[in-house]
């Protein structure tokens, strides 16, 4: 499918091998981005770090079938505390603040005039328009991802998976709902702990997990079945079915 793409996450042992097998099969033109997941803040222990940088990151490599065609949806974070805060005046619309106009065109310049929400206060180079709290999305998620923390060994995610390599289902949020609509198709030939089709069926999308491990039956199928029924700590479930709540 020529919207399709894929996600590799590697760490700092194998990851410029896993971008060089990348381009060999399927060309560095399919190269999308190198994204930077900070999955902790926590230094480590002095020994740990006594004489190198400590390691808080791994890398996760997006390339795509068609640079033409490729499916992306813009990811936004939510504003903080702090920048709310600006937002101390009020209309009828709602919290606003005033901000500054430096780049427009006559039309958007005309429009937001029509609609009130234009001002030009005294020796002002630029003109101030109104922004609106319910109106902001937020910051565009940038190629470094720091907001998401890898999970603490008392997650409730975990359940009691003991898979040291689980990832936050918020991780795989991201990736899929960057890349894939609803009832689209999410495959990961890797499955692991489950994580990335449990997140895609709670998504709404159709999911393929492929695992030759044991704990396939012993910690994938358990945790499927939860997601199934809508039982499954994690992010919200969007797709639960009360049929398969009998066979947990």
């Amino acid at each position: 499918k020529d919207s399709g793409c894929l996600y590799l996450h590697l760490d700092y042992n194998c990851n410029f091998l896993g971008r060089q097998l990348l381009n060999t099969v399927f060309g560095e033109e399919r190269f999308l981005n190198e994204i930077t997941w900070q999955r902790s803040t926590t230094v480590g222990s002095s020994k740990a770090i006594a004489r190198r940088f400590p390691t808080l990151s791994d890398t996760i490599y997006l390339y795509v079938k068609s640079k033409e065609a490729y499916l992306f949806n813009k990811q936004y974070v939510p504003p903080s505390e702090e920048y709310k805060a600006r937002f101390n005046n009020k209309d009828e619309n709602g919290l606003f603040y005033w901000n500054t106009l430096a780049s427009y065109s006559q039309d958007t310049f005309d429009r937001l005039s029509s609609e009130g929400k234009v001002r030009w206060t005294e020796g002002a180079k630029f003109p101030q328009y109104k922004t609106y709290l319910h109106e902001l999305k937020g910051s565009v998620v940038p190629d470094v991802w720091s907001d998401i923390d890898m999970l603490n060994p008392m997650s409730k995610e975990r359940q009691n998976m003991d898979f040291e390599t689980q990832k936050p289902e918020r991780l795989i949020k991201r990736a899929i709902e960057t890349s894939s609509n609803v009832g689209d198709t999410v495959i990961d030939f890797f499955s692991g702990s489950g994580t990335t089709v449990c997140a895609a069926h709670k998504l709404g999308r159709k999911w393929i997990g492929v695992e030759q491990g044991e704990h396939f039956h012993s910690r994938i199928m358990k945790r499927m079945k939860q997601a199934l029924a809508g039982m499954a700590p994690g992010i919200e479930n969007g797709n639960p079915s009360s049929e398969i709540s009998e066979y947990i």
